[in-house]
């Protein structure tokens, strides 16, 4: 799994930090997630959500990169979600940014934008599935 390559790459993370090469863990993190995700594209087809995926296989054809977004969060109350938003969306973005050079969220990143406060989940799905079919 992903989560079991990227552990399995953070011991070797740590024998590279002891030399003193500069290099951050969020940066060895960031490497190892990169290899990783390029290795799931060239094994088949794959759904990787995050991780700037849509900028590392950005030279694939083979690739859809839909960017999903909602006006509504589910789990906090309404009072919180302006606050927890503008915070996870920050740290999306310098993350993003960081790593790609790029906008987080801009839709020319992306071949697809959904608003899944508007379709729902499932709506989203169906959106994908099309697109799949017509790009086929």
């Amino acid at each position: 799994s992903l989560l079991f390559n990227i552990a399995s790459s953070l011991s070797f993370a740590n024998n590279v930090f002891s030399t003193n090469n500069g290099v951050t863990l969020q940066d060895e993190i960031y490497f190892t997630q990169n290899r990783i995700i390029k290795e799931l594209a060239d094994k088949g087809p794959c759904v990787i959500v995050g991780r700037c995926a849509d900028y590392i296989l950005r030279e694939r054809e083979d690739c859809l990169n839909v960017f999903i977004f909602a006006e509504k969060y589910f789990n906090i109350t309404r009072e919180e979600a302006p606050a927890v938003l503008k915070k996870k969306d920050k740290a999306r973005a310098n993350h993003y940014k960081y790593y790609t050079d790029q906008e987080w969220g801009m839709a020319s990143n992306y071949d697809l934008c959904l608003n899944s406060g508007l379709i729902g989940i499932e709506g989203c799905v169906k959106a994908i599935q099309q697109v799949l079919e017509l790009t086929e």
